[in-house]
């Protein structure tokens, strides 16, 4: 593991239309053990499949074989999900703790948290899975000063949030992602 970096972590996403659950149990198992692997997605205007795919080393192959084809709307769209992972890829590499199920089980969210303890910052990614029946989820963040305020920034719709290291995430919607982006309030 130290001499190699595994920048196609499986096979399983060279499919057509994999599965994104089975994506987040990749990255919920491997990144406790290797910070530096890597994912693409061949998915179009689906954004809990390509976070789904989000790692250290991704790729969009938006546009990868000759029986597809892509408009204005669809670059658009990738540029704009290539924009959002380049600004939180930095954390890609940073503590990682899973706070959700890293098992394959549809009813389970996934949940993970990059931590970047040197500038108090980081991401937070959650997924409600298709079967799940839970629309809020609470967890207790990791590395956080338990006493300060953090900043959360919903990268969705740029809604901003004051918390401590304890918050709660609500999906309404079966299958559904949020990427909360935060900070050391006052920092």
């Amino acid at each position: 593991m130290k001499r190699s970096i595994p920048f196609f972590r499986s096979d399983y996403q060279c499919n057509f239309n994999e599965n994104p659950e089975v994506l987040q149990t990749h990255n919920s198992n491997i990144s406790l053990y290797l910070p530096y692997h890597g994912c693409t997605s061949k998915t179009k205007s689906d954004i809990y499949a390509i976070r789904s795919s989000y790692s250290s080393s991704w790729g969009g192959a938006f546009y990868n074989a000759i029986f597809q084809s892509m408009d204005e709307e669809d670059f658009k769209w990738a540029k704009n999900i290539t924009d959002e992972y380049r600004s939180i890829r930095k954390y890609f590499s940073m503590d990682f703790y899973n706070h959700g199920s890293s098992c394959f089980d549809p009813t389970a969210w996934a949940i993970w948290q990059y931590h970047d303890a040197q500038t108090q910052s980081g991401i937070v990614m959650a997924f409600r899975r298709s079967e799940s029946p839970f629309d809020q989820v609470k967890i207790e963040l990791k590395g956080l000063l338990s006493d300060k305020i953090y900043t959360f920034t919903n990268l969705d719709d740029s809604s901003i949030t004051e918390e401590k290291s304890v918050i709660t995430i609500g999906l309404p919607q079966k299958r559904s992602s949020i990427i909360l982006k935060y900070q050391l309030k006052d920092q």
